[in-house]
């Protein structure tokens, strides 16, 4: 944080000091003599261009940040951790899920095709007892809107995305199958995935519902030794109610 804070007035005092030689210079050519003005521009100068960096930080970090206010709020006004099973449905989409822990879920949010939204385990945020570290649990939920595109071929570029992660060293697979899960067609994976911290446990499940329309969930562990049967239960009970 000290270095931090040391950097952000080397570079402040980087920019006065560009700035006042810019305006020097200009004084110069219209051969002025107050010095004062090139003094006060370079100041006028500093505030307005570090004004704009911070605003334009604090706008970027509030779009990223707004779809995870109501996590962030959770974690503020319930410190405890909480534990067992329970059952997270969704406000916007027909889809629930079996969920365990502190489990929480973000705003929805759009990336192309994509509805997406992220879940963690908040006890990873939360204080445990004896300092004890709990392992983040991140979920994955996404609605695909699939334009004329059936069931078939979405399997087969799911297999393909797959093998390709398989041939990257990404992903390990430990099982790999179709199944039907709430009536529908779906497509199960688990194994472990290669992450900067090792590898961790991972199980997915895709849900094809029509040619408009998928459902995918994603689970795994980070930091810690996670338990691979609730992944399992949780991406396997996806419903569309």
């Amino acid at each position: 944080m000290t270095l931090l804070i040391l950097l952000t007035l080397a570079a402040i005092a980087i920019t006065y000091g560009i700035c006042f030689l810019i305006f020097k210079l200009v004084w110069k050519l219209f051969n002025k003599d107050r010095n004062k003005w090139p003094l006060i521009l370079s100041g006028i100068c500093t505030v307005t261009v570090w004004g704009l960096i911070i605003l334009s930080v604090y706008v970027v970090v509030s779009m990223i940040s707004a779809p995870f206010k109501g996590m962030i709020e959770e974690v503020a006004t319930h410190p405890q951790p909480v534990y067992g099973e329970h059952v997270y449905q969704d406000a916007t989409y027909p889809v629930s899920l079996d969920v365990f822990d502190g489990m929480q879920f973000s705003d929805w949010m759009k990336i192309k095709e994509f509805d997406v939204k992220i879940g963690m385990d908040l006890n990873a945020f939360r204080k445990l007892p004896h300092q004890q570290a709990h392992p983040l649990t991140m979920n994955v939920l996404a609605r695909y809107a699939q334009p004329n595109k059936g069931e078939e071929a979405l399997f087969k570029q799911t297999d393909d995305l797959i093998a390709q992660a398989v041939k990257d060293r990404k992903l390990q697979v430990t099982e790999q199958t179709r199944l039907m899960l709430d009536g529908k067609p779906a497509y199960f994976i688990k194994g472990t995935l290669a992450t900067n911290r090792g590898m961790s446990d991972v199980a997915g499940a895709l849900v094809y519902v029509n040619d408009q329309e998928a459902y995918m969930t994603a689970v795994a562990g980070f930091g810690g030794a996670s338990d691979a049967a609730k992944m399992e239960k949780t991406v396997k009970s996806l419903r569309l109610r």
